[in-house]
């Protein structure tokens, strides 16, 4: 099996890649810079693929069987995924896993929930098999905001907005698990932590593992983007107006586990990016 991965420099695509040392893998990266980077930390096989160029796309997936796609929230991020979707299915790649985002089934007039609901609309007509991962809100994001949490608290306009918080690892190994699986789940699979929280708790419970105590500032980031910010907005309102956090047990039987606590994400990925990031 020879598998691609777009997003492979990013959180998740990047935990992916680790998991597959045992396979083919082919990173597709924009940049020479990307390209340097994952050269010192992977064995991965890489090309040159661009998804604002989609006639890069189809000479980087000759020869592939699987796709791994992981992209951010962007402005272009609907028409990036459907060009890697297009370049695939015309490579003649069998399957195809996604992350897509539990907004896509619940939330769509949320922005960051937009291409996901495209996306996952055009792999139901492909000829590929299909995976779409929709995690509630990741953990991971705090680590976006580790000069915010050395000061002591996170933003996010999250008001009394419930979660079930998802620890990245667990959306890479359910990835991974679908990727490489005989037959695997299939379709659009929702993906939760173990509990419902509010963003106030995950902070509190964040800072006492980790021995700093952190607060919610119930705001945008100053630092983040115009359509970031209002998209964040929009989504935690739309998280307040569903006034619950639904969970399911995908994570569990895919893994034979269960999803790991935000006390697990604490000590194991937050406390080390804060010692990296002030040795």
């Amino acid at each position: 099996m020879k598998i691609a991965v777009i997003g492979g420099t990013g959180k998740v695509g990047r935990l992916v890649i680790d998991r597959l040392q045992d396979y083919q893998v082919r990173a597709l990266v924009r940049t020479e810079t990307a390209a340097a980077g994952l050269r010192e930390q992977t064995d991965a096989e890489l090309a040159h693929a661009d998804l604002d160029e989609p006639s890069t796309l189809g000479p980087a997936l000759k020869g592939i069987d699987t796709l791994f796609i992981a992209t951010p929230f962007h402005p272009q991020q609907t028409s990036r995924e459907l060009a890697a979707v297009e370049a695939a299915e015309e490579a003649g790649v069998s399957r195809l896993v996604k992350v897509s985002s539990y907004a896509a089934g619940v939330r769509p007039t949320v922005p960051s929930a937009a291409a996901h609901i495209a996306v996952e609309a055009r792999l139901r007509r492909s000829t590929m098999q299909w995976s779409a991962l929709r995690p509630d809100w990741w953990l991971d994001n705090i680590l976006t905001q580790l000069d915010h949490v050395r000061e002591g608290e996170i933003f996010y306009p999250a008001g009394s907005a419930v979660v079930t918080a998802v620890d990245a690892r667990d959306l890479a190994d359910v990835a991974v698990a679908e990727i490489v699986a005989d037959v695997p789940a299939g379709g659009s699979l929702i993906l939760t932590g173990p509990e419902s929280v509010t963003l106030a708790e995950v902070a509190e419970r964040l800072g006492r593992a980790v021995n700093a105590p952190m607060v919610l500032r119930d705001d945008v980031a100053p630092d983040w983007p115009d359509y970031y910010a209002e998209g964040m907005r929009r989504l935690f309102a739309s998280y307040r107006d569903r006034g619950f956090a639904p969970r399911t047990h995908i994570i569990e039987e895919v893994l034979g586990k269960p999803a790991r606590s935000i006390e697990q994400f604490a000590t194991e990925v937050l406390q080390p990016a804060l010692s990296k990031a002030n040795p």
